[in-house]
């Protein structure tokens, strides 16, 4: 669902001259936070936790997921909160140790339209 914000309001430039802001697109996702567990589990377990994730990915669900850099956790950002937790409470990562613990939080995501 996508809520379209007008922020119309006066916003003088240089020469004092009024412009019209940009509309905003403002919109709800859930971001899926994993905590690392044991990562030596992850190359066993990977190619069931891909083909769930390519499941969400392929309803619409899912729009994008991926680790930290520092190896310390992941995240995976839902449409609704519902697949966020019907992912989580099903993933083979969770399931089998690679991930420690996690939590779903709402995000509003702000655009320029």
């Amino acid at each position: 669902m996508h809520l379209v914000v007008s922020a119309s309001r006066a916003v003088h430039g240089s020469a004092g001259g009024a412009r019209e802001a940009a509309e905003v697109r403002d919109a709800l996702r859930y971001v899926l936070f994993y905590e690392s567990g044991d990562l030596s589990l992850a190359a066993e377990h990977f190619p069931a936790h891909k083909a769930r994730y390519t499941e969400f990915m392929d309803r619409g669900v899912l729009l994008a997921l991926g680790p930290f850099t520092d190896r310390a956790g992941s995240i995976a950002v839902f449409t609704t909160h519902e697949a966020a937790m019907d992912f989580a409470s099903g993933d083979p990562f969770v399931e089998h140790g690679v991930v420690s613990a996690w939590q779903v939080r709402e995000w509003r995501v702000v655009t320029p339209d």
